[in-house]
Formats: structure tokens, C-alpha cells, sequence
């Protein structure tokens, strides 16, 4: 994670569009049904990003917020 900085994992909260119908997000990374929404900035260029993540994904940001 020596790439990014401020690294935050939060719930994907399910959001629905005007006609009432829900709106689902994949994985960024996989295209899996996303559980969390990844938002970090890069050290290199100061930019922020946000990302949804499914479960898998999520898990290997946590790990790389431990080591």
C-alpha cells in the first residue's frame, strides 16, 4: 500500500434511481457484486479514488492496511 495513503473501506450502501428501482454496482476489479466502497489517494499524483469492491477485493485492501 505504499502507493496510496488515506486508505478508507466503507459499506456499499444500495441506492435507487428516480423510477424507485435499485441501482447495483460491481466490482471494479472483478465485475463480482461490490460489498464496499474503497476510497484512497495516490501519493504519486494526489488524486482520490473511489472504487466499488466485492468481497475478495475488499478483503486484500484490509490486508494490505496490516502490513
Amino acid at each position: 500500500m505504499r502507493n496510496w495513503e488515506n486508505v478508507k473501506i466503507e459499506d456499499y450502501v444500495l441506492t435507487y434511481s428516480k423510477s424507485n428501482r435499485p441501482q447495483y454496482h460491481s466490482c471494479n476489479w472483478c465485475g463480482n457484486p461490490a460489498i464496499k466502497v474503497i476510497t484512497r489517494t495516490s501519493v504519486v499524483t494526489g488524486n482520490t479514488y473511489s472504487d466499488f469492491a466485492c468481497e475478495r477485493h475488499t478483503l486484500d485492501w484490509q490486508q494490505g492496511l496490516e502490513n
